[in-house]
């Protein structure tokens, strides 16, 4: 499994450039940060059994996990990762507009496999607590996993919703913590420090589960898979670079939302090869 998903990787990065410079918008940085994470959690496995239960075809199939996506800088990836699966084709890709109901630049329940229109910092840690919650109180064991970036752990919504998942006993419930200790325009600890992250999770009724290397599919899959089979609530704090694959943009912020010039993406494209 670790070739095959070695093998994505490499391609789906090649690809997912390509798709920012056509369409023009997003955060590549941003999502060259959680891509592997996207991609350990929709194609990986464990015993041969997905470690993310879902139907492309049947996207409201009532046994399917729930993924929410609380770092919404990185929509297009999720976008991306969804054709990927089969949500809808990947020529509706280069479609996504702020017009466009079915992939617009906002997220929206309107859009296959996406379960929350979450765009606000840290308001997707509520909705899925919310979810859990909803689907603690009626006995269901579908999982929920929920995608933050690390600057909206500053926000007090966050841990408001970890205060709901502690005093519910809520078990099915998991967050992927892109902690690549940059914000848009300066580093994570010249702004609000919350560290030690860990242990502040774990006084929140948390199983903390550091990766070291949040961009290694072997252990992003080790560690949703221990998720998965805890009792309890997990939050998996990924060690990544923001901007991985790319050195001239490798944990910088002043490619926040730019677009490159024509010399960068060529240089990008032979660097991803």
């Amino acid at each position: 499994m670790p070739d095959r998903l070695n093998q994505l990787k490499t391609r789906f990065r090649q690809e997912l450039l390509e798709l920012y410079s056509q369409v023009k918008w997003g955060d590549l940085p941003s999502m060259f940060s959680c891509l592997d994470i996207l991609i350990g959690l929709y194609f990986g496995q464990d015993n041969d059994l997905p470690l993310f239960k879902h139907h492309p075809l049947e996207p409201s199939w009532s046994e399917r996990d729930y993924f929410i996506l609380s770092k919404t800088q990185a929509l297009l990836a999720h976008y991306f990762i969804l054709a990927k699966r089969g949500y809808f084709e990947e020529s509706e890709l280069t479609k996504t507009h702020y017009f466009n109901p079915t992939l617009p630049y906002h997220p929206s329940i309107k859009t296959k496999g996406v379960n929350s229109a979450a765009r606000i910092a840290g308001t997707g840690s509520a909705i899925a607590a919310g979810i859990a919650f909803q689907l603690h109180q009626t006995e269901q064991k579908n999982h929920v996993f929920c995608l933050c970036g690390d600057s909206e752990i500053q926000q007090g919504l966050f841990w408001e919703s970890l205060m709901l998942i502690q005093h519910h006993q809520i078990k099915n419930f998991t967050l992927l913590i892109d902690y690549n200790e940059l914000q848009m325009n300066s580093q994570l600890r010249a702004s609000i420090n919350y560290l030690p992250l860990g242990e502040k999770l774990g006084k929140f009724g948390f199983r903390v589960i550091p990766v070291a290397n949040g961009h290694n599919l072997s252990e992003i899959v080790a560690a949703i898979t221990k998720a998965k089979e805890s009792t309890g609530p997990c939050a998996l704090i990924f060690h990544t670079t923001k901007g991985k694959g790319i050195s001239f943009f490798e944990n910088r912020t002043s490619y926040s939302y730019q677009q490159f010039s024509p010399t960068e993406l060529t240089t990008a494209q032979n660097e991803l090869r």
